[in-house]
């Protein structure tokens, strides 16, 4: 029986960012915004409007969260999570000049410069279920992250549509997330500027994330490689093992590889590569591989001496960066209160 492969890609691979922009009609691409506000005597003021953008790192829990247990050897630790924090720093304007928004790069995961919104609060004292901690220097530091006030679903209304009643809908893909920044927030001794914000992702069931460094980032094992073979943006590293499992116990698809010895095929420890899909290996048939993202490869085969695999665990964050915004330094002290609304277009 013949097999046929049809392969369907919906690549957003430039488009999946938030954007602010104004159109009469449609509009091209996934957007959205943030908007600062200065409350004073239950007024709010308008500060700010700025774009901002979805990192890599939250868009590939974007990919696990969207699949969840489908997706052959998803991780759930960070399938389960869900965006849940608000985090605010001083390090987003150009360097030697603060007062000129800095750019935000695709591979950030953290904030530049965090700024710890409070100081004096302790675990257990009234209103600190709001906040959560940071790890910082072997330490957990209360007080970095906050919950938000609320999140709104909004129609979009640059897309109406008619149902089958013929009357005109808009369909409801703006999540919009509220943050408000009291006046007991962000002072640090007098005040604190700031010019950064974002968004991050969490356990849900876990009250303060922060208490823990994370896990993870060990070595595994080892083992030699017989041949590399290469596959588009991808490399396949055959292994000189029948059981994967007994070679290089607790592998997983989300760990990395890192390869020495091999010339063409080396890939550096500081640098290594994601693997996306293993095959365990079936005794006397068939010997393991790995196949990670690696547009470099080549083709080749090793005899008698053999390059050497390391796989790497994958690491655990308590959070991760979902997406950031930079916008002209604010000070903040205690006669002020700042809200964002913080716009995401799906």
């Amino acid at each position: 029986m013949s097999k046929s492969i049809i392969n369907l890609q919906d690549n957003y691979s430039s488009n999946l960012k938030e954007k602010i922009s104004i159109m009469s009609g449609g509009r091209s691409k996934p957007r959205g915004e943030v908007t600062i506000f200065e409350k004073k005597n239950g007024i709010l003021k308008q500060l700010e409007r700025k774009d901002n953008l979805i990192v890599f790192d939250g868009r590939a829990w974007l990919a696990k969260k969207a699949f969840g247990v489908s997706m052959e050897n998803n991780d759930d630790e960070m399938y389960k999570k869900e965006i849940r924090f608000f985090g605010l720093g001083n390090g987003g304007g150009e360097p030697g000049n603060p007062l000129q928004a800095g750019v935000t790069l695709g591979q950030d995961t953290d904030l530049y410069g965090p700024v710890r919104l409070r100081s004096e609060l302790q675990p257990g004292d009234p209103g600190s279920s709001l906040y959560a901690s940071k790890y910082i220097s072997g330490e957990s530091v209360f007080g970095y992250f906050k919950r938000f006030s609320s999140v709104t679903i909004r129609e979009d209304r640059a897309n109406p549509y008619e149902n089958e009643s013929n009357v005109i809908q808009y369909p409801p893909l703006i999540a919009e997330a509220r943050i408000e920044i009291s006046s007991d927030d962000a002072n640090g001794e007098s005040y604190e500027d700031i010019n950064e914000a974002a968004l991050f992702v969490a356990d849900p069931t876990v009250e303060d994330p922060g208490t823990t460094e994370g896990s993870g980032g060990g070595i595994l094992g080892t083992s030699n490689i017989l041949k590399v073979v290469r596959d588009g943006d991808y490399a396949i590293y055959y292994l000189d093992t029948f059981d994967l499992e007994s070679q290089i116990p607790g592998m997983v698809v989300g760990d990395r590889l890192y390869v020495t010895g091999s010339g063409d095929n080396d890939i550096d420890s500081s640098n290594s590569a994601l693997i996306i899909d293993l095959y365990p290996g079936e005794i006397n048939i068939r010997k393991a591989y790995i196949i990670v993202e690696n547009t470099n490869g080549v083709d080749a085969s090793y005899n008698p001496t053999y390059p050497v695999a390391t796989v790497v665990q994958r690491t655990i964050t308590p959070y991760v960066m979902f997406s950031r915004v930079t916008f002209s330094t604010l000070r903040k002290s205690v006669d002020r209160e700042i809200i964002f609304l913080w716009k995401i277009y799906f």
